[in-house]
């Protein structure tokens, strides 16, 4: 869907290997998006370790996970959003859209009223 939309994509489907990847590319990924259950390790654990590599390193959370506290902690650490699966296209879109939109606003000091 993204990659329809004009996005270009990097799909990892494990944990360690999308660890490495993003160390590789960090310069380049303008957003991660993330599952919470995976193999291994879960979300939780593997946004902690996006943060040592990166700090400011922007992460989505889309997972049919709904543990509300595990959400909140993520997001008190500085998780960019969550995205509830299911989800339609058009949701995803705007949801990445959005987030891409407000990291930008935020690095050139934009305020935006709605």
């Amino acid at each position: 869907m993204l990659t329809y939309a004009g996005y270009r994509v990097v799909t990892v489907c494990e944990p360690f290997r999308a660890l490495k990847v993003f160390e590789q590319l960090k310069d380049q990924i303008a957003l991660v998006i993330l599952d919470y259950t995976l193999p291994i390790m879960d979300g939780s654990e593997v946004f902690e370790e996006l943060k040592k590599i990166k700090p400011s390193v922007a992460v989505m959370l889309s997972s049919g996970f709904t543990e509300q506290e595990k959400v909140r902690a993520m997001l008190a650490k500085g998780l960019r959003g969550f995205l509830p699966k299911p989800y339609t296209e058009a949701r995803l879109l705007s949801q990445v859209r959005t987030t891409l939109d407000t990291l930008r606003s935020e690095k050139t000091g934009e305020r935006r009223v709605l």
